[in-house]
């Protein structure tokens, strides 16, 4: 499964361009979209730390590597290090927290 952290990255950005695309009337389903990505983010996160082998000696972890365009030197490289893992947890949690936490905020105030 070591296209994790992909799925973690891309999965925030093409939910993001989905809703874009979505109607304004149809803005309760947006955020519903909004938070039902951002829980599954969150599940992948956890079992990337979960599966974190802290006494591996290799410097990245779930270590992926595309040649993109390879004529302009141009690659796509994703790793997670031990320094990076509390940070992707802590932002995999805090995302869901704060769609729902602010979801009357926003309905309220009439900023969507």
């Amino acid at each position: 499964m070591s296209q994790i952290l992909s799925w973690i990255v891309l999965l925030p950005a093409l939910t993001g361009f989905v809703i874009l695309l979505l109607p304004k009337s149809w803005e309760t389903k947006s955020r519903q979209i909004a938070v039902l990505s951002s829980l599954v983010v969150a599940v992948l996160a956890f079992w990337a730390a979960q599966n974190f082998d802290v006494k591996s000696l290799e410097p990245y972890q779930f270590h992926i590597k595309y040649e993109w365009m390879p004529m302009l030197g141009i690659h796509y490289e994703l790793g997670l290090d031990g320094m990076n893992l509390p940070l992707m947890v802590m932002t995999a949690l805090i995302t869901p927290l704060a769609f729902i936490g602010t979801w009357s905020q926003t309905q309220a105030s009439g900023l969507m």
